[in-house]
């Protein structure tokens, strides 16, 4: 190798060896943002989750109690709303 191969190839190294430096230190405050943000986030994915078991409890407890009524009057609902949903959805289509 020439001399000013050598010397060019040793700058490419170098630079190589600093982007994958600069790569290393932008990535290690990512993982510290997002570390911090999971942090924020837990109470309330926690509480959130407590919501979501009191609704469900909420409901199995009045399902049981009208014997299956509610959950069929919702199901009835959510297929109302689906096929209103499929309705829009069409007519849209349609007039595109």
């Amino acid at each position: 190798m020439t001399e000013r191969g050598a010397e060019s190839s040793t700058t490419t190294g170098s630079a190589d060896q600093l982007d994958l430096l600069t790569g290393s230190v932008a990535g290690s405050e990512r993982v510290r943002e997002l570390a911090v943000a999971n942090q924020r986030l837990r109470p309330a994915n926690a509480e959130l989750e407590r919501l979501q078991r009191a609704t469900a409890d909420g409901l199995g407890a009045l399902d049981q109690h009208t014997q299956g009524r509610l959950r069929e009057l919702v199901e009835r609902a959510g297929d109302e709303l689906a096929a209103l949903i499929d309705l829009v959805l069409n007519n849209r289509e349609a007039s595109a």
